[in-house]
């Protein structure tokens, strides 16, 4: 049981850090399509509530709104944006890869059986 539970705890840490991460590039967003369109602020909100949840294209608005909007530099634009972004794909694809190998001890762990349904659990000393 205990790999689940970690799996549980990780998973809901990566929806928040997405969460977290999506509105950091919502102000970025919306405050560059204010700059650089002209945009009112409804329009610019719903706007950047669209691109911010792409996730490829709301991370370079991102980037280019917090760089040319606010000023920040570059190297913090791409590590606040890009770097959690990356840590969400490597902690995704390291969970499913868990899991694989968790249903697999599971799969191998239960004997076949003539039951529909699967087999019955091996006894282990």
């Amino acid at each position: 049981m205990f790999p689940y539970q970690l799996l549980s705890i990780v998973y809901w840490v990566l929806v928040l850090s997405y969460v977290a991460l999506g509105f950091f590039q919502l102000g970025a967003i919306m405050a560059a399509l204010q700059l650089w369109f002209g945009l009112s602020w409804t329009l610019a909100l719903v706007s950047s509530l669209y691109l911010t949840w792409l996730p490829v294209v709301g991370t370079v608005a991102g980037i280019l709104g917090a760089h040319m909007v606010f000023g920040w530099p570059w190297l913090a634009t791409i590590g606040l944006f890009a770097g959690p972004l990356f840590s969400i794909v490597t902690l995704a694809l390291l969970w499913a890869r868990i899991d694989r190998v968790a249903g697999l001890k599971r799969e191998f762990m239960t004997e076949p059986s003539s039951v529909q349904g699967g087999g019955e659990p091996i006894e282990t000393a």
